[in-house]
This record gives structure tokens, sequence and C-alpha cells, in this order.
């Protein structure tokens, strides 16, 4: 055995303790956060972090817009938008996309609000959804629906257990 064989293996060790800390910083800080976060199923958790990234960098995408003249793509709910940022269109989407990005921080860091919030996007989100198949043109039927109705029918078996009025 060598010298360098410990020294590798505490540089492992150390790595590992630097990673779990930073990781750790990315969810609830409290005992009730941390409660509320393992009531939800995985999927919830994997779709969250994408509506956090892209809520996240949906403002990003919108100053782009304005300093690049660029134009921008937002796509939520059956609704898509592709053109100019200072559209209101382009402005309602992105506000939604935003929003959806707050629900999911809500959501992941186990937050008093979180299953509320969820809740009421889950809900517009639907309403959305069946309002973009009659206001778009042509035939298009959005898929999120099939998602939805799942997210909204464990969110609502959520209510009593997420201990809303607990605080965070």
């Amino acid at each position: 055995m060598t010298d360098e064989e410990p020294a590798s293996a505490d540089i492992a060790v150390k790595a590992k303790q630097d990673i779990s800390g930073v990781l750790a910083q990315l969810g609830p800080t409290t005992e009730l956060g941390r409660a509320r976060r393992r009531l939800l199923p995985i999927w919830i958790k994997a779709f969250s972090w994408i509506f956090l990234i892209g809520g996240g960098a949906a403002p990003a995408v919108v100053l782009v817009g304005l300093l690049g003249g660029r134009p921008v793509f937002f796509e939520l709910f059956g609704f898509a938008y592709r053109g100019n940022v200072l559209d209101p269109e382009a402005l309602l989407l992105a506000l939604l996309v935003t929003g959806s990005g707050l629900t999911a921080y809500g959501l992941l860091w186990g937050r008093s609000w979180g299953q509320f919030a969820a809740v009421m996007t889950g809900w517009f989100g639907l309403a959305l959804c069946i309002a973009s198949v009659f206001v778009s043109p042509g035939v298009r039927i959005p898929l999120e629906p099939l998602l939805l109705i799942p997210f909204l029918v464990t969110m609502h078996r959520l209510k009593t257990a997420w201990k809303e009025d607990a605080g965070d």
C-alpha cells in the first residue's frame, strides 16, 4: 500500500462531503419542510425541478429577447408563442412559466403555501389546456392533462398531511 492511496481516499471522502453540503442547500432547511418534501412522489419532484429551472430561465429569456432583439419561445398548458418578447401573449406566457417555477419552489422546499399553489396552478393549467383546444388554430389536443389530472389528485390527497397552517 502506497502513501498515495490514503490521500486519494481522503480526497474522495472530502469531495463527497462537499457535494453533499452543496446538495443539502438545494432543499428544505426545516424538518417540517423535509417532511413535506418526502410526501411528494418522485415523478412530481422530477417535474418540479424541470418547472423550477424553466421558471428561473423565463426572466432571463425575456431579458435576452429585450436586449438582443431576438425572438422568444414559450410553451405551456397547450399555448405556444414564438416572436417578439414585448407581445402581450409572450409576456403572459413568461409570467405563467415563472409562476409555475414558483409553485415548484414551494413544493420542493416544503413551504406552507406550496400545496395550495400547486392545486391552484394545476386547476388553472387544466382550464388553460381546455381553452387551448378551442382557441388554437387547427386541431390540437394538449397532452398536459394526462399529467395534470394525476397531479391534482395527488395534491388534493396531500392537503391534510401538508399541514399548511404549521408554517415553514
